[in-house]
């Protein structure tokens, strides 16, 4: 199955478009599902409570999936957190339940080291999503990433492909693609292609994680003829 490892809803205020029709447009270009990483940004906060803010973000991954399962959609809990003291840095958390942030709801105030020791203690990764966005290196420390991603979002420049995929393979790191779908531009499709029977995150992390050849799938510019497969090694 194919599934984007990087999608959005209006919980994210740069979305444009709601669950359900985020998922029928992943359907519509031949996915199976999406990774729902809504923007975790203190700037989110309506008020000083950190709870509010995580709560909401729990209840819309539990909208969500409601809405897959009606749909036969796919949809896996996934954190995409702005890195406050990095400026220009977002990371992508995969392999936690959502109510996870209810016990550790101030995660864009962390330093990268202790992020990323945090996510092994849950047995979960951390992989720093578009470093090279805009045609600036944004690459944060790689003895703190599992991974970096090629990013498909059709308002930009491209994935960086070859560039992410040497990145990655000379750190012995995880490649990963993600469309960053806002509705904001045409919808990429891209994604990792996964087992047929992947069940929940902890089957999506645990395949990343010990699998030696990852299978993407890639849109390499704005046109739907530029989608490529591209297999990767990570170099073990």
């Amino acid at each position: 199955m194919l599934i984007d490892l990087h999608s959005h809803s209006k919980l994210s205020v740069c979305c444009k478009i709601d669950i359900k029709g985020a998922l029928l447009v992943a359907k519509e270009r031949g996915m199976d599902g999406f990774v729902l990483t809504n923007h975790y940004d203190i700037i989110y906060l309506e008020s000083d409570d950190q709870l509010e803010f995580a709560q909401r973000y729990i209840n819309e991954f539990y909208h969500a999936k409601e809405v897959a399962d009606e749909l036969g959609m796919k949809i896996f809990f996934g954190v995409e957190i702005t890195m406050s003291k990095y400026a220009g840095s977002h990371v992508l958390l995969y392999g936690v339940e959502p109510e996870f942030l209810l016990e550790y709801p101030d995660l864009y105030y962390y330093e990268l080291s202790d992020l990323y020791e945090l996510a092994h203690k849950h047995n979960a990764i951390i992989i720093q999503a578009h470093p090279f966005r805009h045609n600036t290196n944004f690459l944060l420390d790689l003895n703190y990433l599992d991974g970096i991603e090629a990013n498909c979002h059709t308002i930009f420049e491209g994935p960086h492909l070859e560039l992410v995929s040497q990145i990655a393979s000379d750190n012995k790191k995880i490649l990963t693609c993600g469309g960053d779908y806002h509705h904001d531009s045409p919808r990429p499709k891209c994604g990792v292609y996964f087992p047929d029977d992947l069940k929940d995150v902890k089957d999506l992390v645990n395949y990343l994680a010990n699998t030696n050849k990852i299978k993407l799938c890639v849109q390499l510019n704005k046109q739907n003829d530029s989608v490529i497969d591209y297999e990767f090694f990570k170099g073990y």
